[in-house]
């Protein structure tokens, strides 16, 4: 019988390439020990598998404790709490609708604490519509009429006499100043010498 008609010495003859091949790649790669080579970490995956099912526990704790502890239950004060399932029922309380803003009356105008109108000099005479603002009237002998609203009035040195329509604060120093006011009863504060402060 020849080799060629041999069935078991014909695989051997077909295996034998497939071990040379074998042999070959066992040679070329690395062993365990061998520099630059690290071998793969083992464990690394069952790690990151107990990792997320941990993760799991702890958040599917956290929603129980969140549903026990009532985090979802639907209570307004003066209303019944609903049991879970139950439909709420439509509301019938009256909605309440904030009302506009009210506008400022145009006849007396809106103060503004930036704004001050300064009178100041000597022998003057004059007429100052207040419009809202503060007015400060400082000098000697001045003679001045502040129609409309002011927001409030300041007089200071010698003999200053004033007229004033409505304030709601006069402030009187200095000395021998007459301060009347028309209309309101107005918050007065004096200092100084014979300063005087009337309705008239």
């Amino acid at each position: 019988m020849s080799a060629d008609d041999d069935p078991e010495a014909r695989i051997r003859d077909l295996e034998r390439p497939l071990s040379d091949f074998a042999r070959a790649a066992e040679l070329t790669v690395p062993s365990a020990g061998a520099e630059g080579y690290a071998p793969p970490p083992r464990g690394r995956g069952i790690a990151v598998a107990v990792g997320a099912i941990a993760a799991a526990l702890v958040i599917g704790a956290g929603v129980a404790v969140f549903l026990i502890a009532g985090g979802l239950t639907n209570t307004t004060p003066g209303h019944p709490s609903l049991p879970s399932g139950a439909a709420p029922a439509p509301s019938t309380a009256p909605i309440d609708v904030p009302a506009p803003p009210a506008e400022p009356s145009p006849a007396v105008p809106v103060p503004d604490s930036a704004v001050t109108v300064t009178i100041a000099g000597a022998g003057e005479n004059k007429t100052v519509a207040c419009a809202g603002n503060y007015v400060s009237v400082s000098g000697v002998s001045n003679t001045v009429v502040l129609t409309g609203q002011c927001a409030g009035v300041t007089v200071s040195g010698i003999g200053n006499i004033i007229t004033v329509e409505s304030t709601p604060r006069i402030t009187a120093s200095g000395l021998n100043n007459r301060i009347t006011y028309r209309s309101g009863n107005p918050e007065v504060s004096t200092s100084g010498l014979d300063n005087v402060v009337e309705r008239g």
